[in-house]
């Protein structure tokens, strides 16, 4: 369509590819969508406000005070102009399309297309190659560096890629939710991939997952809890896509490191049924007296728990990722038998952020990945499709975003 509109070809070449666009989009495939799936509405392109007149700029500077003259935005959008994840929360529309970022696919998949003299940088021939952009390479570990740190090696930089893709993406997925309902919706860009690289993708080439599909599964969940720092405070959110209200328990905890809990506030609430609202607000100013000041090494947990059962659980901090204060974690796993199945049980002595579980040369999937532990607090994942438990013991390796993260007198270029 763009193609054919913007002047770039032969009028009469424009005029035969904007028709067969139509025949195509409006013709062949509504039509078949409408005969197999009558229910199913169809959108004929993306973005698009099905051939209407769009504004192309969602962005409004205060989405709580919409004016008539605002809401003849109409369509889909697509959104890569943003250069940190927080600015998504300056967009707000009607139904996001397409918004992601890039990072390195597993790095059992990045050794199928390269040999060892290929990964001592992401600068190699090879490296390079495989990424679609020309900078890509460069933005992925910038944006790591200004987020969380100097990476100690390529494994940590692969590792911090995927955690900073899917905590980018995690970001405009909860300000899309939080915008209901003047958004409903919203898809990011990409599930999976054509070809082994550097992508937007959160399933690589191979089909493993990134730490983005396990993210995925958590900030589309049916009914998510959401805190967010705004107007000095921190809101709590819960938004629903159910069909019936949920009665629940809000918790939130202040706490240190080691799990010491410096205040704790409950509430019970009836979260209507297709709702975003902020039930619990805290003034930062409380959290920093609460804890001394000492917001650097602090932290608030919520729960969302309904019917005695914490079905949500949320970490947020008070500081930015680098000026986080946190003592480096020793985690304790160990594989077991749990009947006919296999678990991995972990345990930490502090909090852990973003734990990653992965086998070596094993190709052993878990229930589930990159989770924050909670300070001597047990959590168990279930192991699937693999029965060798001597051979998964061997291999296991657990690391965590304190152990990917030079030391402070080695944060230098990575090369």
């Amino acid at each position: 369509m763009e193609l054919a509109q913007n002047g770039r070809h032969d009028p009469e070449i424009a005029r035969h590819m904007w028709q067969n666009y139509l025949t195509l989009f409006s013709g062949v495939i509504a039509q078949t969508v409408a005969r197999l799936d009558p229910e199913t509405p169809f959108w004929p392109s993306s973005p698009s406000a099905d051939y209407e007149d769009t504004s192309g700029d969602f962005r409004m500077p205060d989405a709580k005070n919409l004016s008539e003259s605002q809401e003849y935005m109409s369509g889909d959008m697509h959104n890569y102009a943003v250069h940190a994840p927080e600015e998504y929360e300056q967009y707000f529309p009607r139904f996001m399309s397409e918004y992601g970022w890039l990072s390195f696919p597993d790095r059992q998949t990045i050794r199928t297309y390269t040999e060892p003299n290929d990964r001592t940088s992401i600068t190699t021939p090879v490296m390079r190659a495989h990424q679609d952009g020309e900078q890509g390479n460069a933005d992925i570990l910038n944006a790591v560096v200004k987020r969380y740190g100097q990476p100690k090696d390529l494994d940590s930089l692969v590792y911090l890629s995927q955690v900073m893709q899917a905590e980018w993406v995690r970001i405009g997925a909860e300000h899309l939710r939080r915008n209901m309902p003047r958004t409903m919706g919203s898809l990011f860009w990409q599930l999976n991939d054509c070809w082994p690289g550097a992508t937007l993708s959160s399933m690589d080439y191979e089909g493993r997952w990134k730490a983005l599909q396990y993210y995925t599964r958590r900030f589309y969940s049916p009914i998510l809890l959401s805190p967010h720092i705004e107007n000095s405070s921190l809101a709590v959110y819960v938004i629903s896509d159910k069909m019936m209200p949920v009665q629940a328990i809000i918790r939130l905890r202040i706490m240190k490191p080691d799990g010491a809990v410096l205040d704790e506030k409950s509430q019970t609430v009836v979260v209507p049924p297709l709702s975003s609202k902020a039930y619990m607000s805290v003034p930062l100013a409380e959290l920093q007296r609460i804890s001394d000041s000492a917001t650097s090494s602090t932290f608030a947990v919520t729960d969302l728990i309904v019917g005695e059962k914490d079905v949500y659980t949320r970490v947020t901090y008070f500081a930015p990722n680098r000026d986080l204060q946190l003592p480096k974690p020793v985690i304790h796993a160990e594989i077991v038998k749990k009947g006919g199945s296999l678990q991995v049980r972990l345990r930490s002595n502090t909090l852990a952020r973003d734990v990653y579980v992965s086998f070596g040369d094993e190709d052993a999937r878990l229930s589930d990945n990159y989770i924050d532990l909670l300070p001597n607090q047990e959590r168990r994942i279930d192991l699937l499709g693999k029965t060798d438990i001597k051979r998964l013991q061997a291999s296991l390796r657990v690391i965590s975003l304190e152990d990917s993260i030079a030391p402070a007198e080695a944060q230098s270029q990575h090369k």
